[in-house]
């Protein structure tokens, strides 16, 4: 019989757990919290999600609703995400895409019911974007770093101006940045960086409030070493 879950009324009724966790659902298994197997918070505990009829529209909620962004994909069999230890307590998830929560899809009770083993409900969503100064003297001057799916990697100096370095700033909250008077051979300044270079030939107008909105080359394609980090100093840094 398909029910709707309604959490958020019973504990304003004061019915149910009387301190159940937050949020109602989450991704385990994997060392993110935007990838994983699902569990939902449901009649007092946690539970798994039995995959049949999971699809793209359930893990869009999902993703939305644990900051995400949208989904990446659906795991498989083949998955190398581990599984959930919980038991599985529902079924046939059927979401519009719409809801705020997949606490508001129509469900099937499952518990006691066999669901394959490959049938394991895992979504892996879009991280979000985030920027970081590494290794300065503050949040305020460094290397620029940004985080593209979960992952962290440099920006390349290849047309990088002022304006960039102000969207920087400003996305921050360190104020306009301070022009760096180094020599291109001279730089990075704070040092170089490891592994991926995630951004190459960045062109802000100078409006943005994110460096992610700024014209750029595709994520992860660049003509560049790390020789040619980019490093920003803000005022007050």
């Amino acid at each position: 019989m398909d029910l709707r879950l309604s959490l958020w009324l019973c504990l304003a009724a004061g019915v149910g757990a009387s301190s159940p966790p937050e949020p109602f659902v989450r991704l385990v298994g994997n060392d993110t919290r935007c990838s994983g197997q699902v569990e939902i918070f449901h009649d007092g505990r946690w539970g798994a999600v039995c995959g049949l009829g999971w699809d793209m529209t359930d893990a869009k909620v999902l993703c939305r609703e644990l900051g995400c962004g949208s989904p990446r994909y659906l795991t498989h069999r083949c998955s190398k995400l581990s599984r959930s230890s919980a038991p599985v307590l529902l079924g046939q998830l059927k979401c519009t895409g719409e809801e705020t929560s997949l606490t508001h899809c129509r469900f099937q009770a499952w518990e006691g019911q066999p669901c394959p083993f490959h049938q394991d409900t895992g979504v892996k969503c879009q991280e979000p974007f985030a920027l970081r100064l590494a290794d300065g003297p503050g949040r305020c001057a460094g290397r620029l770093e940004v985080q593209f799916d979960g992952e962290w990697g440099t920006v390349c100096d290849d047309h990088w101006s002022q304006s960039n370095a102000n969207v920087v700033c400003w996305e921050l909250g360190c104020s306009t940045s301070k022009p760096l008077p180094q020599k291109r051979w001279e730089w990075p300044h704070f040092g170089k960086g490891r592994g991926k270079i995630w951004l190459d030939d960045v062109r802000c107008k100078g409006h943005e409030k994110t460096l992610q909105d700024c014209a750029h080359r595709l994520w992860g394609y660049h003509d560049c070493i790390h020789r040619e980090d980019v490093s920003v100093v803000c005022q007050g840094s």
